[in-house]
Protein backbone atom coordinates (compact mmCIF):
# COMPACT_ATOMS: atom_id res chain seq x y z
CA UNK A 1 0.00 0.00 0.00
CA UNK A 2 1.02 3.63 -0.32
CA UNK A 3 1.32 4.08 3.46
CA UNK A 4 3.49 0.98 3.70
CA UNK A 5 5.88 2.37 1.07
CA UNK A 6 6.22 5.65 2.96
CA UNK A 7 7.12 3.77 6.13
CA UNK A 8 10.25 2.12 4.81
CA UNK A 9 11.40 4.23 1.86
CA UNK A 10 14.28 6.61 2.75
CA UNK A 11 13.35 10.15 1.81
CA UNK A 12 9.67 9.79 2.71
CA UNK A 13 7.24 11.81 0.62
CA UNK A 14 9.93 13.11 -1.73
CA UNK A 15 11.01 9.56 -2.56
CA UNK A 16 7.42 8.48 -3.15
CA UNK A 17 6.82 11.40 -5.49
CA UNK A 18 9.97 10.47 -7.38
CA UNK A 19 8.87 6.85 -7.60
CA UNK A 20 5.49 7.76 -9.07
CA UNK A 21 6.74 10.60 -11.28
CA UNK A 22 7.11 10.31 -15.00
CA UNK A 23 10.56 9.62 -16.41
CA UNK A 24 10.65 12.00 -19.36
CA UNK A 25 7.48 11.38 -21.36
CA UNK A 26 7.15 7.71 -20.38
CA UNK A 27 5.43 6.84 -17.10
CA UNK A 28 6.93 4.20 -14.86
CA UNK A 29 5.58 0.69 -15.48
CA UNK A 30 4.21 -0.65 -12.19
CA UNK A 31 2.22 -3.55 -13.63
CA UNK A 32 5.21 -5.94 -13.68
CA UNK A 33 6.25 -5.64 -10.02
CA UNK A 34 7.13 -8.97 -8.50
CA UNK A 35 9.18 -8.09 -5.39
CA UNK A 36 10.57 -5.16 -3.46
CA UNK A 37 13.72 -5.38 -5.59
CA UNK A 38 11.70 -4.03 -8.52
CA UNK A 39 10.93 -0.94 -6.45
CA UNK A 40 14.47 -0.39 -5.19
CA UNK A 41 16.22 -0.85 -8.55
CA UNK A 42 15.26 2.55 -10.09
CA UNK A 43 16.03 4.25 -6.75
CA UNK A 44 19.60 2.99 -6.45
CA UNK A 45 21.11 6.50 -6.63
CA UNK A 46 18.36 8.24 -4.65
CA UNK A 47 19.55 7.45 -1.12
CA UNK A 48 20.95 10.23 1.03
CA UNK A 49 22.80 9.23 4.20
CA UNK A 50 23.37 11.63 7.10
CA UNK A 51 26.99 12.04 8.28
CA UNK A 52 27.81 10.13 11.44
CA UNK A 53 28.97 13.29 13.24
CA UNK A 54 25.60 14.90 12.53
CA UNK A 55 23.36 12.08 13.76
CA UNK A 56 25.60 11.40 16.76
CA UNK A 57 24.15 14.51 18.37
CA UNK A 58 20.57 13.25 18.19
CA UNK A 59 19.19 11.57 21.25
CA UNK A 60 15.66 10.30 22.00
CA UNK A 61 13.49 12.25 24.41
CA UNK A 62 10.15 11.60 26.01
CA UNK A 63 7.16 12.81 24.01
CA UNK A 64 5.76 14.84 26.91
CA UNK A 65 8.97 16.75 27.58
CA UNK A 66 10.33 19.81 25.76
CA UNK A 67 12.99 19.02 23.19
CA UNK A 68 15.24 22.00 23.83
CA UNK A 69 18.81 21.11 22.95
CA UNK A 70 17.71 18.10 20.92
CA UNK A 71 19.97 19.12 18.05
CA UNK A 72 22.94 20.19 20.16
CA UNK A 73 25.89 17.98 19.12
CA UNK A 74 27.50 15.74 21.67
CA UNK A 75 31.02 16.81 22.73
CA UNK A 76 33.78 15.11 20.78
CA UNK A 77 37.17 14.79 22.47
CA UNK A 78 39.82 16.84 20.75
CA UNK A 79 37.35 18.76 18.58
CA UNK A 80 35.64 22.09 19.05
CA UNK A 81 31.84 22.04 19.48
CA UNK A 82 29.92 22.38 16.25
CA UNK A 83 26.46 23.72 15.45
CA UNK A 84 24.24 22.42 12.71
CA UNK A 85 21.63 24.29 10.66
CA UNK A 86 18.28 22.63 10.02
CA UNK A 87 15.61 23.74 7.57
CA UNK A 88 12.04 23.31 8.82
CA UNK A 89 9.18 23.45 6.33
CA UNK A 90 6.17 24.71 8.28
CA UNK A 91 2.61 23.94 7.13
CA UNK A 92 0.68 26.63 5.34
CA UNK A 93 -0.62 29.30 7.76
CA UNK A 94 1.48 27.77 10.53
CA UNK A 95 2.34 29.93 13.53
CA UNK A 96 6.02 30.28 14.34
CA UNK A 97 5.29 31.29 17.93
CA UNK A 98 3.54 27.98 18.63
CA UNK A 99 6.49 26.03 17.29
CA UNK A 100 8.98 28.11 19.22
CA UNK A 101 7.42 27.35 22.62
CA UNK A 102 9.79 25.19 24.66
CA UNK A 103 12.32 24.83 21.85
CA UNK A 104 13.96 28.19 21.18
CA UNK A 105 14.32 28.46 17.41
CA UNK A 106 15.73 31.56 15.71
CA UNK A 107 13.91 32.28 12.46
CA UNK A 108 15.21 34.27 9.52
CA UNK A 109 18.83 33.18 10.02
CA UNK A 110 21.56 33.00 7.43
CA UNK A 111 25.23 32.08 7.42
CA UNK A 112 27.61 35.00 7.07
CA UNK A 113 31.16 34.51 5.81
CA UNK A 114 34.20 36.62 6.58
CA UNK A 115 34.74 37.82 3.02
CA UNK A 116 34.99 41.25 1.40
CA UNK A 117 35.65 42.26 -2.21
CA UNK A 118 37.97 45.15 -3.07
CA UNK A 119 39.00 46.74 -6.37
CA UNK A 120 42.39 48.12 -7.36
CA UNK A 121 42.82 50.48 -10.34
CA UNK A 122 46.16 50.50 -12.16
CA UNK A 123 47.09 52.98 -14.92
CA UNK A 124 49.36 51.42 -17.56
CA UNK A 125 50.98 54.67 -18.86
CA UNK A 126 51.56 52.89 -22.19
CA UNK A 127 53.85 50.21 -20.72
CA UNK A 128 53.62 46.75 -22.25
CA UNK A 129 54.55 44.93 -19.04
CA UNK A 130 52.32 45.80 -16.07
CA UNK A 131 52.65 44.64 -12.47
CA UNK A 132 49.76 45.11 -10.00
CA UNK A 133 50.66 44.60 -6.34
CA UNK A 134 47.81 44.01 -3.91
CA UNK A 135 48.38 45.97 -0.68
CA UNK A 136 46.95 43.32 1.68
CA UNK A 137 49.15 40.51 3.03
CA UNK A 138 49.01 37.44 0.84
CA UNK A 139 47.50 35.27 3.59
CA UNK A 140 44.45 37.57 3.67
CA UNK A 141 43.74 37.34 -0.08
CA UNK A 142 41.15 34.65 -0.79
CA UNK A 143 40.92 34.81 -4.57
CA UNK A 144 41.16 37.00 -7.64
CA UNK A 145 37.57 37.65 -8.68
CA UNK A 146 38.18 39.39 -12.01
CA UNK A 147 40.79 41.32 -14.01
CA UNK A 148 39.34 43.70 -16.62
CA UNK A 149 41.02 46.45 -18.64
CA UNK A 150 39.61 49.73 -19.95
CA UNK A 151 38.60 48.00 -23.22
CA UNK A 152 36.35 45.60 -21.23
CA UNK A 153 38.68 42.69 -21.98
CA UNK A 154 38.66 40.11 -19.18
CA UNK A 155 41.85 38.30 -18.28
CA UNK A 156 42.26 34.82 -16.79
CA UNK A 157 45.08 33.15 -14.84
CA UNK A 158 47.91 31.86 -17.00
CA UNK A 159 47.40 28.26 -15.86
CA UNK A 160 43.78 28.36 -17.13
CA UNK A 161 44.65 29.84 -20.54
CA UNK A 162 44.53 27.48 -23.51
CA UNK A 163 47.04 27.44 -26.37
CA UNK A 164 46.89 30.69 -28.32
CA UNK A 165 45.06 32.57 -25.55
CA UNK A 166 48.04 33.64 -23.44
CA UNK A 167 47.63 37.27 -24.52
CA UNK A 168 44.50 37.59 -22.36
CA UNK A 169 46.02 36.06 -19.23
CA UNK A 170 47.95 37.16 -16.16
CA UNK A 171 50.62 35.56 -13.99
CA UNK A 172 50.62 35.45 -10.18
CA UNK A 173 53.75 35.90 -8.06
CA UNK A 174 54.49 35.95 -4.35
CA UNK A 175 56.76 38.95 -3.75
CA UNK A 176 57.83 39.46 -0.12
CA UNK A 177 54.47 38.47 1.34
CA UNK A 178 52.43 40.42 -1.24
CA UNK A 179 50.53 39.06 -4.24
CA UNK A 180 51.60 40.55 -7.58
CA UNK A 181 49.78 40.18 -10.90
CA UNK A 182 51.82 40.47 -14.11
CA UNK A 183 50.26 41.33 -17.48
CA UNK A 184 52.39 41.11 -20.62
CA UNK A 185 51.25 42.98 -23.75
CA UNK A 186 54.51 42.63 -25.70
CA UNK A 187 53.05 40.03 -28.05
CA UNK A 188 50.20 42.29 -29.17
CA UNK A 189 50.31 44.56 -32.20
CA UNK A 190 47.87 47.07 -30.68
CA UNK A 191 48.62 49.58 -27.96
CA UNK A 192 48.22 48.46 -24.35
CA UNK A 193 44.98 49.44 -22.61
CA UNK A 194 44.89 52.66 -20.61
CA UNK A 195 44.12 50.97 -17.28
CA UNK A 196 43.51 47.64 -15.58
CA UNK A 197 41.05 46.99 -12.71
CA UNK A 198 41.66 44.02 -10.39
CA UNK A 199 38.78 42.85 -8.17
CA UNK A 200 39.81 40.49 -5.38
CA UNK A 201 38.34 39.01 -2.19
CA UNK A 202 39.99 39.36 1.22
CA UNK A 203 39.32 37.96 4.69
CA UNK A 204 40.51 38.56 8.24
CA UNK A 205 41.17 34.84 8.69
CA UNK A 206 41.65 33.56 12.23
CA UNK A 207 41.69 37.13 13.58
CA UNK A 208 37.90 37.21 13.17
CA UNK A 209 37.31 34.11 15.33
CA UNK A 210 35.94 34.33 18.85
CA UNK A 211 33.66 37.38 18.52
CA UNK A 212 30.95 37.05 21.18
CA UNK A 213 27.25 36.74 20.26
CA UNK A 214 25.52 40.05 19.64
CA UNK A 215 28.71 42.00 18.95
CA UNK A 216 28.18 42.02 15.19
CA UNK A 217 25.05 44.12 14.62
CA UNK A 218 25.79 46.29 11.58
CA UNK A 219 25.42 45.40 7.91
CA UNK A 220 28.42 46.08 5.70
CA UNK A 221 26.06 46.76 2.78
CA UNK A 222 22.32 46.75 2.34
CA UNK A 223 20.49 43.59 1.30
CA UNK A 224 16.91 43.36 0.00
CA UNK A 225 14.58 42.26 2.78
CA UNK A 226 17.23 42.46 5.55
CA UNK A 227 16.84 45.42 7.90
CA UNK A 228 19.14 44.40 10.76
CA UNK A 229 21.27 41.48 11.90
CA UNK A 230 23.23 40.14 14.87
CA UNK A 231 25.43 37.11 15.35
CA UNK A 232 23.72 34.35 17.33
CA UNK A 233 26.89 32.37 18.00
CA UNK A 234 30.54 33.15 18.49
CA UNK A 235 32.33 33.51 15.19
CA UNK A 236 34.41 30.49 14.32
CA UNK A 237 35.57 28.32 11.45
CA UNK A 238 38.52 30.22 9.97
CA UNK A 239 41.84 28.41 9.83
CA UNK A 240 45.38 29.71 9.11
CA UNK A 241 46.47 29.69 5.50
CA UNK A 242 48.45 26.63 4.42
CA UNK A 243 52.16 26.98 3.92
CA UNK A 244 53.80 26.16 0.60
CA UNK A 245 55.20 22.92 2.06
CA UNK A 246 51.73 21.84 3.23
CA UNK A 247 50.21 22.58 -0.17
CA UNK A 248 52.98 20.67 -1.97
CA UNK A 249 52.55 17.64 0.31
CA UNK A 250 48.77 17.66 -0.01
CA UNK A 251 48.83 17.94 -3.80
CA UNK A 252 51.39 15.12 -4.00
CA UNK A 253 49.22 12.82 -1.88
CA UNK A 254 46.07 13.64 -3.84
CA UNK A 255 47.76 13.06 -7.18
CA UNK A 256 49.02 9.66 -6.02
CA UNK A 257 45.89 8.57 -4.16
CA UNK A 258 43.14 10.60 -5.86
CA UNK A 259 41.06 10.46 -2.65
CA UNK A 260 40.86 6.67 -2.83
CA UNK A 261 40.88 4.04 -0.12
CA UNK A 262 44.43 2.67 -0.06
CA UNK A 263 44.47 0.74 3.22
CA UNK A 264 42.11 -1.53 5.16
CA UNK A 265 41.59 1.29 7.66
CA UNK A 266 40.46 3.58 4.83
CA UNK A 267 38.02 0.96 3.56
CA UNK A 268 36.54 0.41 7.03
CA UNK A 269 36.17 4.16 7.54
CA UNK A 270 34.38 4.55 4.19
CA UNK A 271 32.00 1.66 4.92
CA UNK A 272 31.11 2.76 8.47
CA UNK A 273 30.02 6.18 7.18
CA UNK A 274 28.08 4.73 4.24
CA UNK A 275 24.93 3.61 6.07
CA UNK A 276 23.93 4.01 9.74
CA UNK A 277 22.46 0.48 9.73
CA UNK A 278 25.97 -0.98 9.37
CA UNK A 279 27.08 -2.04 12.85
CA UNK A 280 30.58 -3.41 12.31
CA UNK A 281 33.00 -4.14 9.46
CA UNK A 282 35.80 -6.69 9.03
CA UNK A 283 38.24 -6.53 6.08
CA UNK A 284 40.85 -9.07 5.01
CA UNK A 285 42.63 -10.38 1.93
CA UNK A 286 40.77 -13.03 -0.04
CA UNK A 287 40.32 -14.77 -3.37
CA UNK A 288 37.39 -14.61 -5.76
CA UNK A 289 36.26 -17.16 -8.33
CA UNK A 290 35.42 -15.82 -11.78
CA UNK A 291 34.57 -17.27 -15.18
CA UNK A 292 38.26 -17.18 -16.13
CA UNK A 293 39.69 -18.58 -12.91
CA UNK A 294 40.45 -17.05 -9.53
CA UNK A 295 41.79 -13.63 -8.59
CA UNK A 296 42.81 -11.74 -5.51
CA UNK A 297 40.18 -9.60 -3.84
CA UNK A 298 39.36 -7.82 -0.61
CA UNK A 299 36.91 -9.78 1.52
CA UNK A 300 34.50 -7.49 3.38
CA UNK A 301 32.19 -8.79 6.09
CA UNK A 302 29.48 -6.33 7.09
CA UNK A 303 27.25 -6.88 10.12
CA UNK A 304 23.78 -5.36 9.93
CA UNK A 305 20.79 -5.42 12.25
CA UNK A 306 18.08 -7.99 11.58
CA UNK A 307 15.28 -5.59 12.49
CA UNK A 308 16.61 -2.82 10.24
CA UNK A 309 15.62 -4.59 7.01
CA UNK A 310 12.22 -5.82 5.90
CA UNK A 311 13.28 -8.19 3.13
CA UNK A 312 16.27 -9.93 1.60
CA UNK A 313 15.93 -7.69 -1.46
CA UNK A 314 16.62 -4.65 0.71
CA UNK A 315 19.81 -6.31 2.02
CA UNK A 316 20.90 -7.11 -1.54
CA UNK A 317 20.28 -3.50 -2.51
CA UNK A 318 22.58 -2.29 0.27
CA UNK A 319 25.28 -4.75 -0.81
CA UNK A 320 25.08 -3.61 -4.45
CA UNK A 321 25.19 0.06 -3.49
CA UNK A 322 28.12 -0.57 -1.15
CA UNK A 323 30.01 -2.48 -3.85
CA UNK A 324 29.65 0.38 -6.33
CA UNK A 325 30.58 2.86 -3.60
CA UNK A 326 33.84 1.02 -2.82
CA UNK A 327 34.76 0.48 -6.48
CA UNK A 328 34.44 4.21 -7.15
CA UNK A 329 36.81 5.00 -4.26
CA UNK A 330 39.48 2.37 -4.80
CA UNK A 331 42.42 2.03 -7.20
CA UNK A 332 41.87 0.43 -10.59
CA UNK A 333 41.62 -3.40 -10.66
CA UNK A 334 40.61 -3.59 -6.99
CA UNK A 335 37.90 -6.22 -6.47
CA UNK A 336 35.62 -6.72 -3.49
CA UNK A 337 33.69 -9.70 -2.16
CA UNK A 338 31.03 -8.39 0.24
CA UNK A 339 29.23 -10.63 2.73
CA UNK A 340 26.22 -9.26 4.61
CA UNK A 341 25.70 -10.85 8.04
CA UNK A 342 22.46 -10.14 9.94
CA UNK A 343 22.89 -10.09 13.72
Amino acid sequence: SFDHDVAFCPGGQETIERMFSRDGRRPRLWGSLRSSADIFAPLLDSFVMLPELFVAGWKPVAADKPVGGMFDPLPVQGKAPQRFWIELQLPERGKRASLNQGIGIDFGCFIATNRNELSLYKHTAGNRVIDVELPEPIEEVLEIVSVVDSRHTEYRPRYEAADGEVNDSYTLQDANGKLVLWLDFTGQSTQPPDAVTVTYAVTSGVNANGIDPGRINELYERHPGVAECRNLTSTMGAIPAKTEAQITTEVSVRLRGRDRALTFADIIAWIRTFDPRIRSVAVDNGVQKTAHGVRRCIAVQVEIGTDDFRSRDEVDLLRDRLHGFLKARSPINTHFEIEMVRV
